[in-house]
C-alpha cells in the first residue's frame, strides 16, 4: 500500500476519532451539569429555535440573561414558555 494512502487513512481515522471524543465529551459534560442542576444554555436555545423562531420579534435570550434568569427563578427549572 503506497504510503500516502496510509496516511491518508490514519489522518481520517484520527479526525474521526478525535469528532466522537468531542461528541461524547459534550454529551457528559451536558448530563453533569444536569445532575448536578445546572441550567442548559445550548438546550435553550434549541427549544427556542424549535418553537418560538417564528413569533414576530423574538429573539433568544443572551447567555448572561439566560443565567440571571436561572439565578433569579431559584430553584425553578428554567423556561421561556
Amino acid at each position: 500500500m503506497p504510503q500516502s494512502t496510509s496516511k491518508t487513512k490514519n489522518s481520517e481515522f484520527l479526525r474521526n476519532a478525535l469528532r466522537r471524543t468531542m461528541e461524547a465529551w459534550s454529551k457528559l459534560e451536558r448530563t453533569f451539569s444536569q445532575v448536578a442542576g445546572g441550567a442548559d444554555y445550548q438546550a435553550y436555545l434549541q427549544h427556542f429555535y424549535d418553537n418560538h423562531k417564528d413569533e414576530p420579534n423574538a429573539k433568544p435570550l443572551s447567555p448572561e440573561e439566560f443565567y440571571q434568569m436561572v439565578n433569579d427563578e431559584s430553584g425553578k427549572r428554567p423556561r421561556c414558555c
